[in-house]
Parts: C-alpha cells; sequence; structure tokens
C-alpha cells in the first residue's frame, strides 16, 4: 500500500481518532474508502460512492480576537455565575442569552470579509 503523503501532517487522516464529535463522524473517518482533510482543527471526513472527488473550500476563519471584550460585554447586562469547575475558573450563563447577545455583537465588531 502506498504511503499517503498527507500522513505527515498535524492530523493524519487514516489514524487520528475524530474527538468529542460522536460516533458517526468516527464511523465515516474509519470507513473502507473514505476520506479526511488534515486540517488540525476543523477536519472531516467523507466518503463518495462515485470515486472520491476534492473540492476546493474556503477555509473557516479561526481567531479569538476580541472574544474578551465581547464576553465582558455580555457579563455586564446578563447574569454570569463564577465558579470552579475542577481546577479551573468557570462561569455559568444562559446559553440562549449568550448566543443572542453574539449574533448582535459580532457583525457590528467583526464583520465576515467579502
Amino acid at each position: 500500500m502506498a504511503r499517503d503523503p498527507r500522513d505527515h501532517a498535524a492530523v493524519r487522516p487514516r489514524t487520528t481518532p475524530s474527538h468529542g464529535v460522536g460516533v458517526a463522524p468516527e464511523t465515516v473517518r474509519t470507513w473502507p474508502g473514505a476520506l479526511r482533510s488534515t486540517h488540525p482543527q476543523t477536519s472531516f471526513a467523507a466518503r463518495t460512492s462515485s470515486g472520491p472527488v476534492w473540492t476546493t473550500v474556503t477555509d473557516t476563519s479561526v481567531s479569538d480576537e476580541g472574544f474578551a471584550e465581547l464576553g465582558a460585554g455580555f457579563e455586564r447586562s446578563h447574569p454570569v455565575v463564577r465558579g470552579t469547575a475542577g481546577g479551573a475558573t468557570a462561569r455559568l450563563f444562559p446559553l440562549a442569552a449568550a448566543v443572542a447577545h453574539a449574533e448582535r455583537w459580532l457583525p457590528v465588531h467583526r464583520p465576515r470579509a467579502a
């Protein structure tokens, strides 16, 4: 069997498990004939019935820029309980309110590039 040159990437498509996403993605990843991207943070796997076809896609923009400001604004206007989970500092807050806050904040402070 020929070596896949992508096996030298941060994600080894054939052997690196997909953590925290459930049984279905891991099943697809390990299915005979499946192909997997090598992106270390947003890797995906797929299998086609008519043979592999690679398509170029625009990568996801992953940045935490401005999120401290986003969180501080949320905490000023919503109830947030601070505590610990194990040895880590944690915050407990209503998720629906946090999503609604982010939906208003993000377009103003981090508009999508055209």
